[in-house]
């Protein structure tokens, strides 16, 4: 799992569940204002209980984000995620992780790399191993 901080970014709905085995898989979508924090593979807490995202898909049209998690049989035995229904509503916490990357993105973009950043004053120019890193954070769907 990943810390949970216990705050809530947003709503999600249950679109489907499907029973897989002796786990089930949710399908959710979720406002697309978080789609930014949301990667394959990466975390989202759900009613409190930390999961790993199967698949995410944006929605522009929609202005929302679909994604997939699977309930294994620890966590049906542990949590009440088990009992959610499509049109069930959960609470949503994107990890904080997450958060942080979208954040110094924004700020990096924001910045005039050529001198200051002109909130801090930092004289700087980022190093190569950042430009590399900031891209594959991109390309990985962090924007």
């Amino acid at each position: 799992g990943h810390s949970v901080l216990g705050h809530v970014d947003g709503i999600a709905t249950v679109r489907q569940r499907t029973k897989i085995g002796s786990a089930v898989e949710l399908g959710l979508v979720a406002s697309s204002q978080l789609a930014r924090y949301l990667a394959l593979k990466g975390s989202v807490a759900l009613n409190g209980a930390s999961l790993t995202l199967n698949s995410v898909v944006d929605e522009p049209a929609r202005a929302s984000v679909r994604f997939t998690v699977m309930l294994v049989p620890h966590t049906l035995g542990r949590t009440t995620l088990g009992e959610l229904r499509p049109g069930s509503s959960v609470n949503i916490e994107v990890d904080v992780l997450a958060r942080y990357v979208a954040r110094g993105l924004t700020l990096g973009a924001a910045a005039d790399w050529r001198g200051h950043s002109g909130e801090t004053g930092d004289t700087d120019a980022p190093h190569d191993d950042d430009e590399r890193l900031l891209g594959k954070l991109r390309s990985g769907g962090y924007a």
